[in-house]
Parts: structure tokens; C-alpha cells; sequence
């Protein structure tokens, strides 16, 4: 089992970032102090002028009043205390009835599992708010501490050029929550279905929702069908709607007397969300108040806040329940967007990754840039290149495309890039190597492992890169690798499935109930459905989801299991492939043999021997990895993150049947 060392909560490593983030991880208030004790250390200097920084006391307790530290802690409204790690067990005796946390001096040995998972606990208990009381105090709190912070853009579309400035966001969002309030009577833990394509509007109105204290059912375009049954299942009063959905989803809405409200104005309807935002009203602080008061009602351990869909990679999406304190969590998640960073997201807002940019963004004062549209891929280059962004948060489809973009002659480099974030689908190693010349100055190549059930769960930033590795479990979650046989714990560099707990976890899926059973162990980890392991060094390697494992046959009678990703990746290389996906073809005795599937790049040919041949060289000594054939298509099921819909493409290409192998 792998739980966060403390090294992430070491002065070592803590106090160069300690003006960005020990305001928003402790709350510390100039009125409160910090508790400094301990023998002479290198980095003592470093930790007394951080203390510093913020205003608050700092309190040096000499080892002749080691004994009178809790009565200090009391005296002094300690919230920290810095120890050296000789200390450690004394001072965590002595202080064990006092609400104070403590940092160690230097990281400290693995065997210490419960240190940084207890202080992200105690923090996150002190969240006693619904969400978006909480993200109005992070906001209201950085614009008191930061002048400036009110005429920063915080997010702007780089289609239309609309922008959101930090001084404005408030009042926008609560404003129209008022007016959805007044003119169409939601209230309350009432639901409001979100059924939208990227747009400038889109975060204003999932914000309303949060500040109504409704339950925001954010439903992914390819789930038209379904928007009825779950309209019917979380009480829905309104869908706010994209003008391009409209004519799919209207009939189906006006069909169960579901009010409409589309993002921009339409003949038709009565109002819309824009002319809703634009609308100028009398002063609307009283009913802001009320909002802020009913709110008070919201049980945080059981409303949802906002719903989301698993990806439906293995079967149909499932509806995924969070809570006020799992997106809480969010707001304080390791994340690369930070203050000074102007970072350019190709996320679609549907998807989970993009709300949560949105709400740890907002934390850490970081400015977004989205598209509403962008069909053209070069728009990626062009905004990437006049917006000076430092940092990309990506899908890998993205980094694909910008891997193929680099090789062309004449391309040009985007020198501003610093650091890319990137997850939702497995990320080949050699698009990373293929990035090198159009973004000459990244430095931070940041891989995000995590889902919608349990958020982002292991980060690859603040810690040495390692190739193929997602990084390291993140502060607040627990990560173990089980054999998929026995469901015995294993050891490093041992493949089985990953089990995760995390406080950004989900309560449960809303339906079936039987996935709930499935989903979870009897002692509460949550089963990911993903195949990895883990190294000595406790970096994550993520090989793919355990359905899509190909299971070959080797010549003595064992199987192998085979990562498709891993075969994709060396075919990646090749300039005249766009997309593959590999999968395994069912063959006689229960075992399956690997096939590409392939999309050639547009304008260059290459032939089946020689992508074969190419596998066959990658992997010389494991013949179960090479390919037992390749078919060109022209389109393959991926989803809006470029992840691979295997089983699906398995069945539409009728792999699912047992063959002969010939």
C-alpha cells in the first residue's frame, strides 16, 4: 500500500511555495502563529522567513520549554508547528490534544504513512461550507490579499475573445443565480440539467447552480438519449442548454415539462442566460443573503453538487454522485495552473478535468484560456503562440496532434511553454519525445492520473520525472496494486489492479446500485478497473484498463498480459500514423491475439508489413507483443479525451467471437 510520504509537507520542499499555498491550506490568519522547535538546522532560516511572510507570529520554542509547548500552542493560537525530525515523536505527544499541524524539517521514511493523509483530513474537516461558500471566501480572500487580483482575467474564450475577470466573478455568478431563482423558482438541492458544448457562459451558469445550492447535472452531448430518465431521476426544474443542442434535446424536454433556458438568446424561449447575466436589476444583496443563509441547510456528506458520467469505456456511463467536501478537495489538489501562469486548456467542460481546473484554478489565482470552438487544430498553435501562454492542460489527442504538427518543415516553436498537464487517456512516450522541437523551453511535462469517481489521485509535478510514470500518489490518497487472481497485496514492480482511497472520492454511483457492490471493497477502496504497478520508488505506472488487457497464449501454456498502450506507443513513432488503437481478437482456448487498428496520417501511406515488422523489431524478445495483423480505417471510438473505446471497436469489428488462429 502506498500513501504520500511527508517530503510533500517538509520545510525542504514547502517553503518556496509557502506564500502561494500555507494561507490556503491552513487558513493561517495574522492573529495566529506558528511553533518553530528544534536543534540547529540548514533549513531554519528558510522556514522562519516563510512563517514570515504571511504576518502571522512566529513562536521559537527553546528545548528548555519543550514541555510547556501545548500550553504555547493554546497561548499563541499555534495552527503549525515546524519540528525537526528528531523531535518529531516528543513533540507529537506533547501537542497529540492541540489542533496544531506539523511539518517535519526533512522528508521523512515511509513507515510514517499516516502524517500527510491525517493533516489534508484535518484541513478538509475545517471545510464546514457547501462549496461555493468556500470558493467565495478563497476568492474574497485573494482579492483583499492581492490589489491586482481584481482586473486579472480569470478566464477567457479564445474563440469569441469573452473574458471573466477575477473582480467580476461573484457578482456574475450570484447574480444569475438570483435570477434563476426569481424567474424560474429553483431552489434549494433542486437539480439543474448543464447540457452544453464549450462556451464563455458555461462557468457562470455551473457557478449559479453551486450559489442556488441546486445539484448540477452535467450531461456530455453523446448522452441525448438518456436525458430524459435522468431529468426524471434528479428532479430537474431547468436545463440550461447550448443553442447547437437545442434541436435534439428540446423535444425530449418539453415531453416530461422541463424548462428550458439556452445559453444564448433564441426565438422561442423567454429568456436566456446571457440576456439573464446582462439584465440589470435593483440591488440584489438581500436576496444574495437568502441564498447564503439556505445554504446553511446542505448536508455536505450527502448532497451533490455537481453529477457527472463515467466514461463509458466498458459499458454504459454511469451517473457519478460527489459531495461538497470530494469537490472541496479540488480547490486544494496539486495542479500545475498556478498564479503567475496563463494556461491555454483543450478540455471540453462535460468533462470532470475541466471543472476541476475551473475550481483549483480559482484557488490558486491562475488565469484559463479555452475554445468554445476550434476545428482546425492550428487554432491550438495560434493561441497558444498570441496569448504567451506558460502552461497547456491537455487531453493526449491534443499532444498527438501537436507531436505530428512539430515534424512538419517550417513549423513554428512556442517558445512561452514552460509545462503541459495532461491525463485522461493513456499518453504514448514517444509523443512526449516528438514534442521536444516545437516547445523547446518545457521544462515541467506534468502527467495527471486520476477519474471522475475519485479525481486526480497521482501527479508527476514536484517530483524527478520518470518515463511512462504518471508520478506519485498525491496528498490525501492511498494507492495499493492488488493480483488480479487472489486480490492479494503486491509488492513493487509487481502488475495487478489499482485500488485507491481519496478525499476527493465520490459518495457512489446514483444507479445501478450493483455497480456500488463492484465498485468498492469491503473496507472502503475503490476498485479503479485500471492494470499498473508501482516501482521501488513508489512512481505509479498506469498500463491500461484491466478489460482492455490483451490475455496472449504463450508457447509453453502461460499467459501473458499484454498492454495494448505499450505496442500503440512505438507505433506512434511513425509520422504516417494519426491514430491506432490495438485490442486483443479472441481466438480458441480463452486466449486473444493483438490487432491495430490504424488511421494514417492525411497524405502519406505505409503498408501493413511495415508497421508489423516495426512491432516485431520493438519487441524482439517477447513474442507475445507483436502484432497478428493491422486494418486501416478511416474513424475509431474514442472519447472526448482521446481515450479508447476498445471493447467497443472489439465488437463493432466482431473480435469478440472465438476464432482459429491460422
Amino acid at each position: 500500500m502506498l500513501t504520500p510520504r511527508s517530503h510533500h509537507w517538509s520545510t525542504e520542499n514547502f517553503s518556496a511555495k509557502w506564500n502561494d499555498k500555507v494561507r490556503l491550506r491552513y487558513g493561517i490568519a495574522p492573529q495566529e502563529s506558528v511553533l518553530i522547535h528544534g536543534p540547529n538546522h540548514a533549513l531554519y532560516p528558510l522556514s522562519l522567513f516563510a512563517v514570515l511572510a504571511p504576518g502571522v507570529t512566529t513562536v521559537i520554542v527553546p528545548s528548555y520549554l519543550r514541555e510547556n509547548m501545548a500550553y504555547e500552542a493554546q497561548k499563541m493560537k499555534a495552527r503549525i508547528a515546524i519540528i525537526h525530525n528528531s523531535l518529531l515523536e516528543t513533540v507529537e505527544s506533547i501537542l497529540k490534544d492541540e489542533d496544531v499541524q506539523i511539518i517535519s524539517s526533512m522528508p521523512i521514511s515511509q513507515d510514517r504513512i499516516v502524517t500527510s493523509s491525517k493533516e489534508e483530513k484535518d484541513q478538509h474537516n475545517e471545510c464546514k461550507s457547501d462549496i461555493w461558500t468556500c470558493l467565495k471566501q478563497i476568492v474574497r480572500t485573494n482579492l483583499k490579499l492581492k490589489p491586482n487580483l481584481k482586473t486579472r482575467i480569470w478566464f477567457e474564450d479564445l474563440t469569441t475573445r469573452e473574458k471573466i475577470f477575477y473582480g467580476e466573478l461573484l457578482e456574475k455568478a450570484e447574480g444569475l443565480a438570483v435570477k434563476i431563482y426569481q424567474y424560474f423558482g429553483v431552489k434549494l438541492e433542486d437539480g439543474v440539467l448543464i447540457h452544453s458544448l464549450n462556451h464563455a457562459l458555461y462557468p457562470v451558469a455551473m457557478f449559479a447552480v453551486l450559489a442556488l445550492g441546486a445539484t448540477g447535472v452535467i450531461t456530455p452531448w453523446y448522452l441525448e438519449q438518456e436525458i430524459a430518465h435522468e431529468a426524471m431521476q434528479m428532479k430537474i426544474r431547468v436545463a440550461i442548454v447550448h443553442n447547437e443542442l437545442l434541436k435534439n434535446v428540446q423535444p425530449i424536454l418539453d415531453s416530461i415539462n422541463v424548462e428550458i433556458i439556452p445559453l444564448e438568446p433564441c426565438d422561442g424561449f423567454s429568456t436566456s442566460i446571457r440576456e439573464l447575466v446582462e439584465l440589470e436589476l435593483p440591488t440584489l444583496q438581500e436576496e444574495i443573503d437568502d441564498l447564503n443563509e439556505s445554504r446553511k441547510a446542505i448536508n455536505l456528506e450527502k448532497h451533490c453538487p455537481l453529477m457527472f458520467y463515467s466514461s463509458g469505456t466498458t459499458g454504459k456511463p454511469k451517473p457519478i454522485l460527489h459531495t461538497h467536501r470530494s469537490i472541496f478537495t479540488w480547490a486544494y489538489t496539486t495542479l500545475p495552473v498556478l498564479e503567475n501562469d496563463i494556461c491555454v486548456s483543450t478540455f471540453q467542460f462535460c468533462h470532470v478535468a475541466a471543472n476541476i481546473f475551473f475550481v483549483s484554478t480559482i484557488s490558486n489565482s491562475g488565469q484559463l484560456r479555452h475554445f468554445s470552438d476550434y476545428e482546425a487544430k492550428q487554432d491550438l498553435v495560434k493561441s497558444l503562440l498570441e496569448s504567451r501562454a506558460t502552461c497547456m492542460l491537455s487531453f493526449p489527442k491534443d499532444l498527438i496532434f501537436l507531436g505530428k504538427y512539430a515534424g512538419k518543415e517550417g513549423t513554428l516553436a512556442i517558445p512561452s511553454i514552460r509545462k503541459i498537464g495532461f491525463g485522461g487517456a493513456p499518453t504514448p512516450v514517444s509523443v512526449m519525445e516528438q514534442l521536444q522541437p516545437i516547445l523547446p523551453n518545457l521544462t515541467e511535462p506534468i502527467c495527471l492520473y486520476g477519474s471522475t469517481e475519485v479525481g486526480i489521485t497521482t501527479s508527476s509535478q514536484d517530483v524527478d520525472t520518470r518515463t511512462g510514470s504518471v508520478g506519485k500518489v498525491m496528498l490525501g490518497c492511498e494507492l495499493k496494486v492488488v493480483d488480479l487472481e487472489t486480490g492479494a497485496a503486491l509488492g513493487a514492480n509487481q502488475k495487478g489492479e489499482m485500488y485507491l482511497k481519496t478525499l476527493g472520492m465520490f459518495r457512489k454511483y446514483r444507479e445501478p446500485e450493483s455497480a456500488n457492490s463492484e465498485a468498492f471493497t469491503d473496507d472502503g477502496w475503490f476498485k479503479t478497473g485500471d492494470f499498473g504497478y508501482y516501482d521501488e520508488e513508489e512512481y505509479i505506472y498506469v498500463c491500461n484498463r484491466i478489460a482492455d488487457i490483451i490475455r496472449v497464449r504463450k508457447a509453453e501454456g502461460s499467459t501473458s498480459y499484454v498492454s495494448p498502450s505499450i505496442i500503440e506507443d512505438g507505433i506512434y513513432a511513425l509520422p504516417q500514423v494519426k491514430h491506432v488503437a490495438v485490442v486483443g481478437e479472441d481466438v480458441e482456448g480463452g486466449a486473444q491475439l493483438p490487432v491495430a487498428f490504424v488511421i494514417k496520417q492525411e497524405g502519406m501511406e505505409i503498408s501493413e508489413q511495415e508497421i508489423l515488422d516495426l512491432v516485431k523489431n520493438n519487441f524482439k524478445d517477447e513474442p507475445e507483443m507483436h502484432l497478428h495483423r493491422v486494418v486501416f480505417v478511416e474513424d475509431l471510438l474514442m472519447s472526448s479525451a482521446g481515450k479508447v473505446y476498445r471493447l467497443a471497436i472489439r465488437k463493432q469489428y466482431n473480435l469478440t467471437k472465438t476464432k482459429t488462429i491460422i
